[in-house]
């Protein structure tokens, strides 16, 4: 599941209030958290895919404090530093999976923004009373979660070790 969340200004697409909403709140949760924000050139033409984000002198990795978005700008500051930093944004690309917010700035409009949170991160998917089903094949145990509200299929396959652990932390 590679999804991403795609603002942009003056869009007239129908979801495009409830993906700044979303990445809103995305902002607003950092609050407090370790974050790396990268700045790199960039054009239209160009797929993010494509820009070399190793690391670079001038990323910075801090504290985030105080995350807010006032109309198209982004707002926070560094702990430790009373001064306010913000970008104003032109388009907002939020990947879920990867917990990476791309921010294309309005000037210049040559500079693409990558905030993260450094180190893995695993999606969250929730399944709220899924049709459960199992099977064996050898001596591997196959489960299979279904939320057919969601069109969610989650297929587990665990060793007999993992089963045992399982069966540890359930009763």
């Amino acid at each position: 599941m590679h999804s991403r969340i795609i603002w942009q200004q003056q869009s007239r697409d129908r979801g495009n209030a409830d993906a700044f909403a979303l990445i809103s709140q995305w902002w607003t949760r950092l609050n407090g958290k370790a974050v790396k924000i990268a700045r790199r050139p960039w054009d239209d033409a160009q797929d993010l895919e494509e820009v070399d984000w190793t690391d670079q002198r001038f990323d910075e990795t801090f504290l985030l404090h105080q995350p807010r978005i006032g109309g198209v700008t982004l707002y926070w500051q560094r702990e430790q530093d009373p001064y306010e930093y913000h970008l104003s944004a032109r388009k907002l690309e939020l990947d879920i999976a990867r917990q990476h917010l791309y921010i294309y700035v309005q000037s210049p409009q040559n500079l693409v923004v990558r905030v993260m949170m450094p180190g893995t991160f695993y999606e969250v998917v929730e399944l709220r009373d899924p049709h459960i089903a199992g099977t064996k094949v050898g001596d591997r145990t196959i489960l299979l979660l279904r939320d057919p509200q969601q069109h969610l299929e989650v297929k587990i396959n665990l060793s007999p070790e993992s089963v045992a652990l399982l069966k540890t932390r359930l009763l």
